[in-house]
């Protein structure tokens, strides 16, 4: 499922991953019309946030990754999927308000997204 929102929803759709009882639950908030993301999995002590090197873009912000992570005091830990693709992901522990303020940061710092960027969520699991 797919819906539209911005900055200030991400704490609504972080908080539902954060209390589904699926473990196959998943978020992905898409900036505006283009290809970056932040794909998120979670449960209700935390969530992870992942980030795929896979496109040039991608592997271009891997550094604003990491610096992004230092600045938010998260430790980046670097895991290769089943092809070799390499993801970056961060463990975040906390409140689904702590979790989606780190993330609207994260937003922000890697895509530039202000109050006015349309984000998309794509989900599946999440509780009502």
């Amino acid at each position: 499922m797919m819906e539209y929102g911005s900055k200030k929803d991400v704490v609504v759709y972080v908080d539902r991953l954060m209390r589904s009882l699926s473990e196959y639950a998943f978020l992905i908030i898409g900036v505006g019309h283009n290809d970056d993301f932040i794909q998120m999995t979670g449960d209700r002590n935390g969530v992870q946030l992942d980030f795929p090197l896979i496109t040039p873009r991608q592997k271009m912000r891997e550094a604003l990754i990491n610096d992004a992570a230092r600045n938010e005091g998260l430790s980046v830990v670097e895991n290769l999927g089943t092809d070799g693709s390499r993801f970056l992901d961060i463990d975040v522990e906390g409140s689904s308000k702590r979790i989606a303020v780190i993330s609207c940061r994260m937003l922000e710092r890697l895509f530039a997204v202000d109050d006015n960027t349309v984000l998309s969520f794509s989900f599946d699991g999440l509780a009502d």
